[in-house]
């Protein structure tokens, strides 16, 4: 539900950013909850020389903005969005660096006039309507909308978490079932949840740190710290998909009853700028029917995650951290 996008310092000559607390609120808000900025060393230098010509009060926000918001630098060149001389010829140069959506100053719009969008989904908005972004729109629909027995668990990757994914580097999960399903399945025979999470992870074509907490005694049933640990060495790691994309996978095990006060809802996060709150957690991924769920995605801030994690972080039992 990340929607990926660029611009460069020219947009900072757009009235509208310099004039309207609008454009500049709407679009701030935009980022921070939906957006990843793609740039580099050289466009994100000019961009924060560029944010001195918006109105003195939103200078501190564009500063806040570029400093702590989602940002994916890369390597390509990143040509000026006045150097280019059709739609095509800047679709053609940014969207192999994985953009959606370029936003450019109102007046660059006789540059582009007929073609806003295309079939491929890559469009061009101004900081007046990016509200009318199709990309940005699919976002918040994705970020809110409950996922039901008639989804498929490709499209729920694809619309919910491979942008999610593939712009992040750490992923934490808080799922007090995780352990004892992941047990269930391997015994079974059948795939795991978290086998079928980093197969989905290894299609980014990036590397993650991943860290699992999950609840030692559900049910009255004491985990068998061994067995599980003997799947995590001689199933799970073993993997082709897990040696290509997983830099560090660590299980942590708490007692079930700290999940029951603190820590019921299922969550994960990735890095430190989005949560996924989701009924059932990780069990989407195994093997069985997928049941109805609450699904969301919000900003760390307004959840309770870091406080559930430095919680399990403090109580981790004896003997289960890290296996």
């Amino acid at each position: 539900m990340i929607t990926t996008f660029y611009f460069d310092g020219e947009l900072f000559d757009d009235p509208n950013l310099k004039n309207q607390a609008l454009s500049n609120s709407v679009l701030l808000e935009n980022w921070r909850n939906f957006g990843c900025l793609v740039s580099n060393d050289k466009s994100y230098a000019e961009i924060n020389s560029a944010i001195k010509n918006v109105a003195p009060k939103y200078y501190q926000k564009w500063v806040i903005a570029l400093s702590n918001f989602k940002r994916f630098n890369v390597n390509g060149e990143l040509r000026k969005l006045s150097d280019f001389q059709s739609f095509n010829d800047l679709k053609g140069s940014v969207e192999p660096l994985g953009v959606k959506t370029t936003i450019i100053p109102y007046d660059y719009l006789e540059l582009y006039k007929t073609h806003l969008c295309n079939d491929s989904g890559f469009e061009i908005v101004t900081p007046v309507n990016i509200n009318e972004s199709i990309h940005f729109i699919d976002s918040e629909k994705y970020s809110k909308t409950d996922i039901v027995p008639t989804d498929i668990i490709s499209e729920i990757w694809k619309t919910r978490f491979h942008e999610l994914a593939k712009y992040s580097k750490v992923i934490t999960i808080i799922d007090r079932f995780s352990v004892k399903n992941i047990m269930e399945d391997y015994d079974k025979g059948e795939k795991t949840s978290i086998e079928s999470f980093v197969e989905f992870l290894d299609k980014t074509g990036q590397k993650f740190s991943v860290k699992l907490y999950g609840a030692c005694d559900i049910g009255g049933d004491v985990t068998n710290i061994k067995s599980f640990k003997l799947y995590l060495d001689n199933v799970l790691r073993k993997r082709p998909c897990y040696n290509r994309c997983i830099l560090n996978f660590d299980v942590s095990l708490c007692k079930n009853k700290l999940f029951g006060k603190t820590a019921h809802d299922r969550m994960l996060r990735f890095d430190s700028d989005h949560v996924v709150q989701i009924g059932n957690g990780l069990d989407i991924f195994r093997t069985t029917k997928i049941l109805d769920n609450i699904f969301n995605v919000k900003r760390p801030e307004f959840t309770n995650f870091t406080e559930i994690h430095n919680t399990l972080q403090k109580n981790i039992e004896p003997g289960c951290a890290c296996l």
